[in-house]
């Protein structure tokens, strides 16, 4: 089992890579913006959350710049799942301050780009933030919240 997890995690990065470089090629910001929200997820899968942090905030940087005018190819906003992987990162390395304030922008921004499939993402990492810190108040109020966008919104979350 863990040669299989091993392997499917390398693919992963095989794609990532390959996805970044694409993007690169391309030199559009959407799709770079994307591209580190693969590399972002695959690294913090992998455990290597400083490489994870690395590209999250890469993501978002290209955004704040105002490289990206439109995630319509997207099923949620890379930059709402890039900011929710630097908390995640944040948060390994006991940064809890930063962590709670990047995963309150990639909700706020989810909410202000009325993008629902990102605002799900977003509630779901912040509830695994809030379970990281034993905090089960609030992960009760975060699963009670993702499961009414879920159903209102008929998402297979």
């Amino acid at each position: 089992m863990a040669y299989k997890v091993v392997t499917e995690l390398s693919a992963a990065m095989q794609i990532a890579e390959r996805v970044h470089s694409l993007a690169q090629e391309k030199k559009e910001s959407v799709p770079l913006i994307g591209a580190c929200r693969a590399l972002a997820g695959t690294f913090f899968y992998l455990g290597d959350f400083e490489e994870a942090r690395k590209h999250a905030v890469r993501g978002v940087e290209i955004w704040r710049s105002g490289g990206a005018p439109s995630y319509a190819e997207f099923l949620d906003a890379p930059t709402v799942v890039c900011l929710c992987y630097e908390a995640l990162s944040k948060w390994h390395f006991g940064e809890k301050a930063s962590c709670q304030a990047a995963i309150t922008e990639a909700i706020s921004l989810a909410r202000e780009l009325n993008d629902m499939g990102g605002l799900a993402a977003a509630l779901n990492f912040a509830a695994m933030v809030a379970h990281y810190d034993w905090d089960t108040t609030d992960v009760e109020r975060l699963a009670s919240e993702l499961i009414e966008l879920t159903v209102r919104h008929s998402f297979p979350y």
